[in-house]
């Protein structure tokens, strides 16, 4: 199993350019965001196995989980075949691999952040994320108990924002603040990743665009909804 420096994909030179660009834009942002895209490998397959997509955001010290996926069907073809071993590695290895290799990369974090919809795969994420969290930070998972709503992905439409859950994975320090509140967030604490959130992860979608005003409307919109919601404290559930 190898996800050393994940793997390398050669884009358009189009779409190379573009890149280039835009991420010279972005390292003029107060908060500038590093965009992660890793992939772990059974490398006697030469087959990728798990893959991570993330946005790192060092100054704000969060980070936020867009995508993780571990491929359950070749984990599958694995127990047919009585590869237990590839199987086990998939199966238990290749995430926390990838989520470790994150945390080196993005370095000193109060914690990490990603959200679940409200499906059939709801619960199932949950308790693998959690298994996840769990094994690389050692602090466990919480579900931020508010009435979280993702913003629309289209700047034109913000009646496509859907209520979703957040879930937050803290670092030890983090932790132990959250245990000196009695299991609960500060109404700072909440804020400072709501805000992270809204005004970064979805605000700068559209930063520097002709749509960044209209955007950043919407998203400050459902922040300042929630924020009228909290109390002193905000409840986190364990996962």
């Amino acid at each position: 199993m190898s996800g050393r420096n994940g793997v390398h994909f050669r884009d358009t030179d189009d779409n190379l350019e573009r890149w280039l660009l835009e991420s010279s834009l972005a390292q003029n942002w107060e908060h500038p965001c590093d965009d992660v895209l890793l992939v772990a490998k059974a490398t006697r397959y030469s087959q990728v196995v798990a893959s991570l997509y993330a946005s790192c955001y060092s100054s704000l010290a969060y980070t936020f989980i867009s995508y993780l996926a571990v491929d359950g069907d070749f984990s599958r073809k694995m127990f047919d075949i009585g590869d237990h071993t590839t199987r086990r590695e998939i199966d238990y290895a290749a995430a926390p691999l990838l989520l470790t290799q994150l945390l080196n990369i993005c370095g000193n974090l109060k914690g990490i952040v990603t959200e679940v919809a409200w499906d059939e795969h709801n619960m199932p994420l949950k308790r693998r994320f959690r298994r996840y969290a769990t094994c690389v930070f050692k602090t466990g998972l919480y579900q931020i108990n508010i009435n979280y709503v993702q913003p629309s992905l289209e700047s034109l439409q913000p009646e496509a924002a859907v209520g979703q859950d957040l879930l937050y994975a803290p670092t030890a320090a983090e932790k132990t603040l959250i245990d000196m509140a009695g299991g609960q967030l500060t109404r700072a604490q909440a804020l400072d990743i709501l805000r992270f959130v809204y005004m970064h992860v979805y605000g700068d979608s559209y930063r520097d665009t002709a749509d960044e005003e209209t955007y950043l409307d919407h998203v400050q919109s459902l922040l300042s909804q929630i924020e009228n919601e909290l109390s002193d404290f905000v409840p986190l559930i364990r996962i």
